[in-house]
């Protein structure tokens, strides 16, 4: 028990400061990327970026619920079941890649081009350079389905430190590059080819690491049997419910950011991007530890007394976490936005609490989401999720309407409204689960 604490601390720690240093660094690139090329590429990259997000859906929820299925039988020892998952899980993953590369080249075909008039960039820029820029972005998010699908054992055994190890020395490495390839040539092609280096860079790394740790994973002994069918049955329907999870959970994060771009100015619009894009940065950080609670939970055996102790013990740190991070963010927010951009993306002192509020909330569930994901409580969350967004966008739209000139409160209240309704529903789920 000791050893396996000892384990999820060193994990936790090293994540947290890894990925601290590569959000700061990303923000580098960003102003850099806005200096060196203008806003128009920085446009063009947020595009491609938000179009390959929709069409990654389909992934949603898949490495989740994979992962939560490998607990048992590594436990257990059960090598056999464990390479079966991984095949399925690497054959799943492969269809998902030719997916989106033939989603993708449609959408160059089709939607680009349509893009390109519409915005009358003939101008600036060639129509065949575009959708080359688009399909090196495609080309980029493909690669990643088919050699990291040997992640989730990385993570699921309890070894996260190796695999932030790994992402944090790449990126370092691209990023830094990335930085001085902008200064140097200000060319779009080379900082996408660095970003193709460092998407198969960091796979091949990965999926050579745990080849040779799990040498038997290879395996042909186990490769060619099947999952049963009680076991594939049980797993297919955690993959739908875990992925309505995470769609609603899409959905939650960006309502509010859409519903402000149709009921406010392109002034509004970008002071709440800006203060809500450091929100998001700081959640990403502790988003990672999800995978980290997930596999130190799951370890142990279900119902017993140190997993009891394991999930009250990480309850107490997270919520500390929580209230630690909320009251900073309150306090230097208007401070590093100051520095940052200027003064006038600062939020009014009732605006920024609540964002503080928000980031609270969001780092405890965190906690809860690995709980969830430990256990498989994925049917029963899937229910409070769908109900708790309807909730949520038929009270921000009826609030609206009474107090339109406090849009920023309305909305950032109401998503607070929705996420307290989520926590609480995961809290007493979890406990329930627990005390039974």
């Amino acid at each position: 028990m000791k050893n396996d604490t000892k384990k999820f601390v060193i994990n936790t720690a090293f994540l947290i400061i890894t990925q601290f240093f590569v959000i700061l660094l990303s923000f580098i690139q960003q102003r850099v990327f806005a200096q060196n090329l203008g806003a128009q590429y920085l446009g063009l990259n947020n595009l491609f970026s938000n179009i390959l997000s929709v069409l990654s859906i389909s992934e949603l929820g898949l490495a989740t619920a994979f992962m939560s299925s490998l607990f048992e039988p590594l436990r257990r020892g059960n090598k056999e079941t464990i390479v079966q998952t991984i095949v399925l899980f690497r054959r799943i993953y492969r269809y998902i890649g030719i997916t989106i590369l033939t989603l993708g080249s449609l959408i160059n075909v089709i939607f680009i081009p349509y893009y390109y008039q519409l915005h009358g960039l003939n101008q600036s820029l060639k129509l065949g350079v575009l959708c080359f820029y688009f399909e090196l972005y495609v080309i980029n998010a493909v690669l990643g389905y088919f050699l990291i699908y040997i992640r989730i054992l990385l993570i699921a055994d309890g070894n996260s430190k190796i695999d932030s190890l790994i992402l944090f020395g790449v990126r370092i490495t691209i990023t830094s590059l990335q930085i001085i390839m902008l200064f140097v040539y200000k060319s779009y092609v080379i900082y996408l080819l660095l970003m193709i280096l460092s998407t198969l860079s960091y796979n091949v790394i990965v999926w050579f690491y745990t080849s040779r740790r799990y040498t038997w994973l290879l395996s042909s002994k186990y490769a060619v049997l099947k999952l049963s069918d009680s076991r594939f049955n049980i797993l297919r329907t955690n993959i739908k419910q875990n992925f309505l999870i995470k769609v609603s959970d899409v959905v939650s994060k960006s309502f509010d950011t859409l519903f402000i771009s149709i009921s406010g100015s392109l002034n509004l619009i970008a002071i709440y991007s800006v203060n809500i894009l450091i929100v998001n940065s700081i959640l990403n950080i502790f988003t990672q530890l999800t995978d980290i609670v997930t596999s130190y939970i799951g370890q142990f055996e279900n119902g017993s007394v140190n997993q009891s102790k394991a999930v009250k013990r990480l309850e107490f740190v997270f919520l500390s976490l929580s209230l630690v991070t909320g009251s900073a963010f309150n306090i230097f927010l208007p401070m590093f936005m100051t520095l940052w951009l200027n003064s006038s993306y600062v939020m009014d002192a009732l605006n920024t609490a609540l964002l503080a509020i928000l980031i609270a909330i969001e780092v405890f569930k965190i906690f809860l989401n690995g709980c969830v994901n430990a256990f498989g409580l994925f049917e029963k969350i899937s229910i409070v999720d769908v109900w708790k967004n309807i909730i949520t966008i038929v009270i921000t739209i009826v609030l609206f309407k009474a107090l339109s000139t406090a849009l920023f409160a309305v909305v950032l209240s109401c998503r607070i409204f929705g996420e307290l309704l989520g926590v609480i529903a995961r809290y007493l789920i979890v406990h329930h689960k627990i005390a039974n």
